[in-house]
């Protein structure tokens, strides 16, 4: 494994953290006015700065998402950590807005550098 791949995969599980500690932070959060639109406000900007990369911001959405996705299956004695209330609602659809972002900013990593089909510039 080249140098490059093992930092991208490290990159990815520290994103993977970092979102779902995001996604911990927004849940705990979200049942007051300001902790929800704190919430928002971070957790978009942190998803739409970050580079339009798997590693990146891709890992970052995928760990937010699981987080939540988890937390949603409840506990045994019935309770949920996000209730249904509007708070609630516009905190999971956040996690929508968040996979539309992670997939609208996913860059194509272009030709292989030997290929010259697809070279933009004329040979000289």
């Amino acid at each position: 494994m080249s140098r490059g791949a093992a930092l991208r995969g490290a990159a990815a599980l520290g994103m993977l953290v970092a979102g779902a500690a995001t996604a911990l932070a927004g849940m705990l959060l979200q049942g007051r006015w300001w902790g929800l639109a704190l919430t928002v406000v971070v957790t978009l900007a942190a998803t739409w700065l970050l580079p339009g990369r798997w590693w990146a911001r891709l890992a970052f959405v995928v760990g937010w998402v699981v987080l939540v996705m988890v937390a949603l299956q409840g506990r045994p004695e019935g309770d949920f950590l996000v209730a249904s209330t509007v708070q609630g609602y516009l905190f999971l659809g956040t996690g929508a807005v968040l996979a539309f972002l992670a997939a609208l900013g996913l860059r194509h990593a272009g030709p292989a550098r030997g290929d010259e089909s697809e070279r933009l510039d004329p040979p000289s």
